[in-house]
C-alpha cells in the first residue's frame, strides 16, 4: 500500500508549480481562520478584564475612559453631598498625533489608584507620592512596542517623561502610560479638571442614571466592552467568509485530483488488476491530498503566527495577546480535514463507479 502512496506523491513532484498553487490556495482559509481566532480571543481578554462594581461619572457626550470627558471640581461636590466620600479623579486622554506615536494616557490620584485596577509591577517602583514631576509607569505592551526599559524617556505631547515602572494588568490598560493627576492636568491644560471620577456601585447612583450639567453615569468597563462588541460582529462576519472561501479550496482541490486521477486511469487500472485491492485509488488519492493539504496548513499557521499578529496589532490599534490556544489549533485541524476529505471523496466516488481492469482492456 506504501508504493501505491509513493505513486500518487510521485505524480504530484512531476506537477509541482500545481502543487504549489494548491498549497497557497489551502494556507490562505486556514492562515485567515487561524488570525480571527486570534484576534477573537485576544479581544476577549482586553475587554473583559475591567474591575467591576465600579461606576464611572462622565459627560454624556463622551468617551469618558478613553477620550473626551472634562469634569470640573464642582462635580466631585456633587458626589460627597450624594453620599460618596472618596470619588476618584482621573484623566483619561490620548497623546499623539498620530496612530503611530498615540499613547493611551491616564492620570491617576497617586493615593487611590491601586483601588482601581489591580496590577503587577514587572520592573521598578509605581508612582508614589514621593515620585518626582514627569514620572510615568507604562504598560509592558506599550514598552515592548517602544522598546522602553526603565529609566528611559517617552515624549507624551511633546514632554519627556521618565520611566519608572513597567506593570501589567493583562487587559488593554497594558497599553497605557499612567502619569500623577498633577502632571495630566498641567499636559492637557486642564487646570483642576479631570475626565473621570470613579465611584462604588453602591449607593444611590447607578449605571443609566444623570447629574445636572450634563453628566451621565456608567458601568466602568462597559464603554470597552461596547468596542470589543464591535470588533466582534467583524470577525463574525469574517468568519462567515473564510468559510466559504474554505468549502471554495475543497471544492478546487476535489476538482483538481479528481482531473489528475483521471489522467492516470490507466494506472488505477494497472494497480488494481495487479491486486492492490479496490482502495488502491483511495490511497493514491489520501497521499496526495495530505501531501497537499498538511504543507498548506503548516503554511497557513506559520502566516497567522506572523503576517496575521502583526495585521491584528495594527486593526486593534494597540498590542493584543496573540497566542494560539489549543482549541483553536484543533479547529483549524478540523477546518483542514474538512477541506482534505472531499479531495479524496469525489475521486474516489467516481472510481466507483467503473471497473477499472475492464477500463484497462478498453484502453
Amino acid at each position: 500500500m506504501t508504493s501505491v502512496m509513493i505513486v500518487g506523491i510521485r505524480e504530484l513532484i512531476r506537477r509541482w508549480r500545481l502543487v504549489l498553487v494548491c498549497l497557497l490556495l489551502v494556507a490562505v482559509p486556514v492562515g485567515l481562520f487561524l488570525s480571527l481566532r486570534l484576534f477573537l480571543s485576544g479581544m476577549r481578554a482586553e475587554y473583559s478584564r475591567i474591575s467591576a462594581g465600579m461606576l464611572v461619572v462622565q459627560k454624556s457626550d463622551s468617551m469618558g475612559e478613553i477620550y473626551g470627558s472634562r469634569l470640573g471640581p464642582q462635580t466631585a461636590e456633587q458626589l460627597r453631598q450624594l453620599g460618596y466620600e472618596n470619588p476618584i479623579p482621573a484623566i483619561q486622554d490620548i497623546a499623539g498625533t498620530t496612530i503611530t506615536n498615540s499613547v493611551l494616557l491616564r492620570g491617576v490620584d497617586l493615593l487611590q489608584y491601586p483601588a482601581l485596577d489591580e496590577f503587577q509591577i514587572l520592573a521598578g517602583q509605581r508612582l508614589e507620592l514621593s515620585s518626582p514631576p514627569r514620572s510615568t509607569m507604562i504598560g509592558y505592551r506599550l514598552a515592548e512596542a517602544r522598546g522602553l526599559v526603565v529609566g528611559d524617556l517617552i515624549s507624551l505631547r511633546g514632554r519627556d517623561f521618565t520611566v519608572t515602572a513597567i506593570f501589567k494588568t493583562g487587559a488593554y490598560l497594558d497599553n497605557q502610560a499612567w502619569i500623577s493627576l498633577a502632571d495630566a492636568q498641567t499636559l492637557f491644560n486642564y487646570g483642576q479638571d479631570v475626565s473621570v471620577y470613579v465611584i462604588p456601585d453602591d449607593g444611590p447612583l447607578h449605571a443609566g442614571d444623570t447629574m445636572p450639567g450634563g453628566l451621565v453615569i456608567a458601568q466602568r468597563g462597559e464603554m470597552i466592552r461596547q468596542i470589543g462588541e464591535e470588533y466582534l460582529s467583524i470577525v463574525n462576519f469574517m468568519g462567515w467568509v473564510v468559510q466559504i472561501m474554505a468549502w471554495a479550496t475543497a471544492a478546487m482541490l476535489a476538482n483538481v485530483l479528481w482531473r489528475l486521477a483521471w489522467q492516470q486511469r490507466r494506472e488505477m487500472s494497472l494497480l488494481c488488476s495487479l491486486g492492490f485491492g479496490i482502495w488502491a485509488p483511495g490511497l493514491y488519492l489520501a497521499a496526495q491530498a495530505l501531501a497537499i493539504v498538511l504543507p498548506g496548513s503548516l503554511l497557513g499557521v506559520l502566516a497567522a503566527q506572523t503576517v496575521g499578529k502583526e495585521v491584528i496589532q495594527h486593526i486593534a490599534g494597540f498590542g493584543l495577546d496573540t497566542n494560539f490556544e489549543p482549541s483553536a489549533l484543533l479547529s483549524a485541524g478540523v477546518l483542514s480535514l474538512a477541506i482534505m476529505l472531499p479531495g479524496i471523496a469525489v475521486p474516489m466516488a467516481w472510481f466507483r463507479r467503473f471497473d477499472l481492469a475492464e477500463l484497462l482492456r478498453s484502453e
